[in-house]
């Protein structure tokens, strides 16, 4: 009894190495045979979809540019307004002696800053998120190049999994 529960306890670790070195036997094969040519029915569509890739690929690089920019704009923006805010109380402080006009003139002021701040962070994070989405469709396009050209692996700097 003690040596059956033994011997299938010993297995399970085995059975986990050879499922392991099927995994790698057939990812070996695949290659192989990739390397070897497509199938008939592949050789036809595999240029039309590596261009449609490379088209995808373009439009999500040109996308998350356009993301990045943005959130660079309304930071900018966002930044100009509190440094101009900031010299307008500084010159109002001065002509009115620190009196009620410049009290008035804060309180009008600063809410609206407040208002700007809260609608350039709302929307960054939503453009940081959207920039996430990009940079994961194109991690999964340099996935598939991989298994096009599993050689050319070595050379693309960037993860080619999703992140």
């Amino acid at each position: 009894m003690k040596i059956d529960t033994l011997e299938s306890s010993l297995r399970a670790p085995c059975r986990g190495l050879q499922t392991r070195w099927g995994a790698r036997k057939a990812m070996k094969e695949r290659h192989a045979s990739d390397a070897i040519g497509p199938r008939p029915d592949e050789a036809k569509s595999g240029p039309k979809v590596l261009q449609f890739m490379t088209t995808e690929h373009f439009a999500l690089q040109t996308a998350r540019t356009a993301t990045i920019q943005e959130a660079n704009q309304r930071a900018n923006l966002f930044l100009t307004s509190v440094s101009s805010a900031t010299i307008a109380l500084a010159f109002v402080a001065q002509v009115t002696q620190m009196g009620q006009s410049f009290v008035l003139f804060s309180l009008i002021l600063l809410p609206c800053l407040y208002f700007i701040g809260l609608v350039t962070f709302v929307r960054t994070v939503q453009v940081a998120i959207e920039d996430m989405v990009h940079a994961r469709g194109i991690a999964r396009i340099h996935h598939y190049y991989i298994e096009i050209a599993p050689l050319m692996e070595k050379y693309l700097i960037h993860s080619t999994h999703e992140r």
